[in-house]
């Protein structure tokens, strides 16, 4: 996430013909252009797209997927690997799957948490 925002940066420092250099702050260039931050966009259709799995009906492949957890052999060493739906667990707590069944209170959770990462990313500028 941080590579794309990095380069959403980049791009728009071009359009408008900013160098680095002369230290125009990021503020200043989003209210120019207008744009969204891609880091919000993405983990608003991630949580959307979470949605649309917990209501999909059963036995289909993506919801599968999504809850599939690997029981093979030995563990490597180290940290393991974030799975997809545990960004979900962390944000949405265990039960994400029976509260994204109700689409209008799951629209409601996804714009509040949106809200939060757009709210986080203009104090870390």
């Amino acid at each position: 996430m941080k590579k794309l925002q990095v380069t959403q940066n980049s791009m728009l420092r071009s359009i408008l013909g900013i160098r680095v250099k002369d230290k125009v702050s990021l503020d200043k260039t989003y209210s120019k252009t207008k744009a969204k931050r891609v880091w919000g966009i993405a983990k608003t259709l991630k949580m959307r797209y979470a949605g649309h799995i917990a209501r999909e009906q059963k036995g289909k492949g993506n919801l599968t997927l999504t809850t599939w957890i690997p029981h093979r052999g030995k563990r490597k060493r180290g940290r393991p690997k974030t799975r997809w739906a545990d960004e979900l667990t962390t944000n949405f707590g265990t039960n994400w799957m029976r509260k994204a069944t109700d689409r209008t209170n799951w629209k409601g959770l996804v714009k509040t948490y949106a809200q939060k990462w757009v709210d986080e990313e203009t104090d870390e500028e």
